[in-house]
């Protein structure tokens, strides 16, 4: 003897056609998923036929297509899910940008870094190697009031630059020039005595 009505045999073999007509695919056998179908008929005044049924497993899928359960889902199914996935291709080149430009950034710092060092020695060099003479009735002598004046103020102008982030290359032509110009100035005037 039977526990169902004919009537629920009659709509449960009218699903059953609808299923055939979707196969490959295959609804997962679940009371969500009767519920989701009886919801779309009702909701839509239709007739539980076979044909309704595939007019709702259809429009439930493109509609809403996490509604139903599927043990295989349909291709049409899986083809919008391959569509909703971002773009996960990208060219090598994009790929490896933020790398290639850290890489970049950084022997960028690394060689401003070694050169601030260079031109931090040039400077100490510069600076040390300054040695004003003055006329002496013994000749020419080695002015050390004027050295140690014209060092310790260079030396402090460096550690200015330095605290401050300066270009060094640049500070260091300018100091260059500063003494030079500083050894004429000092010639000149001896000349005149």
């Amino acid at each position: 003897m039977s526990t169902t009505s004919p009537a629920l045999q009659q709509v449960l073999a009218e699903l059953n056609k609808a299923q055939e007509r979707i196969k490959p695919a295959v609804m997962a056998d679940t009371p969500a998923n009767g519920l989701a179908l009886s919801k779309y008929l009702t909701e839509n005044g239709l007739a539980p036929t076979a044909e309704n049924f595939y007019t709702a497993i259809n429009a439930l899928v493109t509609l809403s297509p996490k509604s139903l359960t599927w043990v295989v889902k349909p291709a049409k199914l899986v083809a919008q899910e391959q569509n909703e996935r971002p773009a996960t291709n990208q060219s090598v080149e994009q790929a490896t940008k933020p790398f290639t430009d850290k890489v970049k950034a950084a022997e960028k710092a690394d060689a401003q870094a070694k050169a601030n060092e260079a031109s931090i020695t040039q400077a100490k060099d510069l600076i040390s190697a300054y040695l004003p003479t003055k006329s002496t009735p013994m000749g020419q002598k080695l002015d050390y009031a004027e050295q140690a004046l014209m060092q310790a103020e260079w030396s402090k102008a460096l550690t200015q630059a330095i605290e401050k982030k300066r270009n060094l290359q640049e500070w260091v032509s300018a100091l260059a020039a500063t003494i030079q110009k500083r050894y004429r100035d000092r010639e000149r005037a001896a000349e005149r005595m």
